[in-house]
């Protein structure tokens, strides 16, 4: 084994290691039992597999919003919840999770109400992200849940619900595997992308301003913008 593969898995397993330390702080299980496509076929049958994000990656990259109190927060793709359980330990309006298999959100509802150090309320719906109602949401979480099929409708519902009840939103697409999707789409605007230290997963952020600043719905510290990369950004990896 060379020395560079010793160090990644040596990172990995530190990583892994981590998780599980907050998971057992946190009171709660977000460690899925397989990494299996989920166990219903959405409508664009394009689901991506059940891999949570690392909590490192979590506090490098989620961590750098300062959300208001009024905020909603969405995690689209929620898997067992771990996104939700890291949010919900802050003071915002409402955590909402959306998952496909109802066993996988069988687990995040047992996760959210377990969760030590909650102070806010976290729901999670299951059903296909394509016929969800996002009417209430301020803040998107994707961690490339899903393909190209899925990810356009579940924009033109974001979309649709912005026309319906003006208000500014920010979405947070980590591991943009798709993020042609939203170039094409035309909606919403490209503000910026984050990235980790000694990992080569991005965040890419888009948002839509509204009728006031973007600020007035969550402070954001971002990378200087620059031209999204023509490249296909790496795959999921945990």
């Amino acid at each position: 084994m060379s020395t560079t593969s010793l160090l990644v898995r040596c990172r990995r397993e530190l990583r892994f290691t981590i998780d599980r330390l907050i998971d057992w702080r946190w009171r709660i299980d977000t460690h899925p039992g397989t990494s299996a496509l989920s166990d219903k076929v959405g409508k664009f049958e394009d689901a991506a597999q059940n891999i949570p994000v690392s909590y490192y990656l979590l506090f490098r990259l989620v961590g750098r919003t300062v959300f208001k109190p009024d905020d909603v927060f969405y995690d689209i793709g929620c898997g067992d919840g771990r996104v939700l359980c890291y949010v919900a330990r802050k003071r915002i309006s409402k955590v909402i999770g959306i998952e496909l298999s109802p066993a996988v959100a069988a687990q995040a509802r047992k996760n959210a109400t377990e969760l030590r150090g909650r102070v806010s309320s976290i729901e999670v719906r299951c059903g296909d992200a394509v016929e969800m109602d996002y009417s209430d949401g301020t803040v998107f979480f994707l961690y490339h849940p899903f393909g190209p099929g899925t990810l356009h409708a579940v924009l033109d519902r974001i979309r649709k619900s912005v026309e319906r009840h003006q208000r500014p939103i920010l979405i947070m697409y980590q591991n943009p595997v798709h993020s042609s999707v939203f170039r094409l789409s035309g909606w919403p605007k490209y503000v910026g992308r984050r990235e980790a230290f000694l990992s080569k997963q991005q965040m890419e952020l888009w948002a839509y301003e509204g009728p006031t600043e973007l600020n007035d719905t969550a402070k954001i510290q971002l990378l200087p913008p620059q031209t999204l990369a023509s490249e296909t950004p790496p795959a999921r990896t945990p």
